[in-house]
């Protein structure tokens, strides 16, 4: 198939606006904040959990992530009994997190690659996806902007066969032109500028071989909305918030099209089984590289 299908782009019902406590916004700020959204990047955290007991390396990994606006599902802090301390909410939060990346790993990963694959998981925070993974393909290379990230995810057990790589730069200068099997990203290049997903896209392009595939996810509006959103509100939460960045169906096509993925698709994430009630991560492109 040449060009694309677009199976539409749904707004999602308004929601009341919500903001962290003033406590946690301060851990925030000084542990997770981030002019350019590298948060967690802070050169102390592989350390700190090098140091760590084995038994409380997950939960501290699990506290430092919930300080970051983009490792637990959206609002967990008032999704719980108002009397359980932010500690058992973590947790919690914390289970149905894998249990919703298990359901991404299933539906968007495990269809495209075999078990000679080498993939790559772009932004991969700390590592879930890439570890649901690995055991389904050759070899994970998980990358992330985050170097505080990455250190939690090596000290975290995790599969041989999953490579961990802080990149800051705004290309994948590193991986070779033409070694990967799959190009994997969720609920990341939302939050990008729209240079740097130009590049990125370049990049993935670049790097796929002939005829592998990237599947990511993407934020579609309408073409009366706002296209990009670098945040609003005072200082500390422009400094400890997401930016998102939206794109019509016209601008998506085009994009994929400037960077030579002539075959692809765009369906909204509700389309795909298990994720009917999903409102908030938009839409996800399937698109090949030509052999």
């Amino acid at each position: 198939m040449t060009g694309d299908t677009d199976t539409g782009a749904t707004p999602r019902p308004a929601e009341p606006a919500y903001r962290r406590p003033l406590l946690t916004r301060i851990q925030q700020f000084v542990l997770a904040s981030s002019k350019d959204h590298a948060f967690l990047d802070r050169p102390y955290f592989g350390l700190v959990m090098a140091l760590t007991p084995q038994r409380w390396k997950r939960p501290l990994a699990n506290y430092i992530l919930s300080l970051s606006p983009h490792y637990f599902l959206p609002n967990w802090e008032k999704k719980y009994p108002a009397d359980w301390t932010r500690e058992q909410k973590v947790e919690a939060n914390g289970k149905e997190g894998l249990a919703y990346r298990r359901k991404v790993v299933d539906t968007l990963v495990l269809p495209h690659v075999s078990t000679e694959s080498v993939m790559l998981d772009f932004g991969c925070g700390p590592g879930v996806i890439a570890n649901m993974s690995a055991p389904h393909v050759g070899k994970v290379i998980a990358v992330d902007v985050s170097r505080g990230v990455i250190d939690i995810s090596r000290a975290l057990e995790h599969p041989a066969n999953v490579e961990f790589v802080a990149n800051r730069k705004d290309d994948l200068s590193f991986i070779p032109t033409g070694s990967l099997d799959l190009v994997f990203s969720f609920v990341v290049l939302q939050h990008l500028t729209p240079d740097q997903v130009q590049r990125f896209l370049q990049e993935f392009y670049r790097v796929l071989k002939p005829g592998a595939k990237t599947v990511f996810q993407i934020k579609l509006r309408e073409e009366d909305q706002p296209r990009y959103n670098p945040g609003t509100g005072n200082w500390l939460h422009r400094r400890t918030m997401l930016r998102m960045v939206f794109y019509s169906r016209a601008q998506i096509r085009q994009l994929m099209l400037d960077n030579g993925f002539t075959q692809f698709s765009v369906t909204d994430l509700r389309d795909y089984e298990g994720f009917e009630n999903e409102w908030d991560n938009g839409q996800i492109v399937i698109a090949s590289k030509l052999a």
